[in-house]
């Protein structure tokens, strides 16, 4: 299964024709942090406010704005608002692990937000892999397959950002699903994260596209030596555990005779 990281396009020739929202939640007139949102009840409401382009003001209605709309895609404390006219929840029932919960636009502005709460707040950052630089566009990410459950199509990821905000963590299926919605294609952007899988004992670490990069073995330093000398680029996990299971036998039958 494979695993991306999702962000907003952030091209001008987008954004110029949108407009843009504050970076916090506000709850009965304060800003709260996002973690209020993610762990309260749905029933309470939240908003966000509109700013004035090139000015940092707060707009109060959306009158204002003359032909730039508000967009179909908005992200607010790394959390992702799709605007309600274009959600269709039926089309989004098939996804697992994740909740709504409305957002309002402070002020006279005639549209909603839902907010795409995943349930799930997993630390399964592979620190031994992962490469962390200043700029995170820099950084390499390696998830920890061991600890995601199969029951979820996406997740909070904790322990990365070093602000403490949580990355949003998608699969292939809820991948497809948001791209299904209007708009989706030219908002959203979606990032292979590579992955650290563990079979018998043996770490296979998949590059994007699903390609093993190396191969680490309990049972024979040897092995991952000798898929690397190979030059072998396994393009499935069965041929990874086939190759490491073949190492393995090698070197048993050469520490018996």
């Amino acid at each position: 299964m494979k695993w991306y990281k999702i962000y907003l396009n952030g091209e001008n020739r987008i954004w110029k024709k949108c407009i843009t929202y504050s970076w916090e939640f506000i709850y009965e007139d304060k800003e709260i942090n996002f973690q209020r949102i993610i762990d309260s009840s749905s029933s309470e409401r939240y908003q966000i406010k509109a700013l004035i382009k090139g000015k940092g003001l707060i707009a109060k209605s959306i009158s204002g704005f003359g032909q730039i709309r508000m967009p179909e895609f908005a992200e607010v404390s790394h959390l992702f608002l799709v605007r309600e006219d274009i959600l269709n929840i039926n089309e989004l029932s098939s996804i697992k692990g994740i909740s709504l919960k409305r957002v309002s636009v402070y002020g006279d502005f005639p549209l909603d937000y839902m907010a795409i709460i995943f349930n799930e707040v997993i630390d399964c950052v592979d620190n031994i892999h992962s490469k962390r630089e200043e700029f995170e566009c820099m950084s390499t990410l390696v998830l920890d397959m061991s600890k995601i459950p199969s029951s979820v199509d996406g997740f909070f990821l904790k322990g990365w950002n070093k602000y403490g905000f949580y990355k949003n963590i998608v699969n292939e299926n809820m991948k497809m699903q948001l791209l299904h919605l209007y708009k989706a294609n030219e908002f959203l952007k979606f990032k292979e994260i590579q992955k650290r899988h563990v079979l018998h004992g043996e770490t296979c670490l998949f590059e994007t596209g699903g390609t093993v990069r190396s191969a680490y073995s309990a049972f024979s330093a040897s092995a991952a030596f000798a898929s690397s000398a190979a030059g072998l680029a396994f393009t499935d996990f069965a041929a990874c555990a086939a190759f490491l299971a073949h190492e393995q036998s090698q070197g048993s039958a050469l520490a018996s005779g």
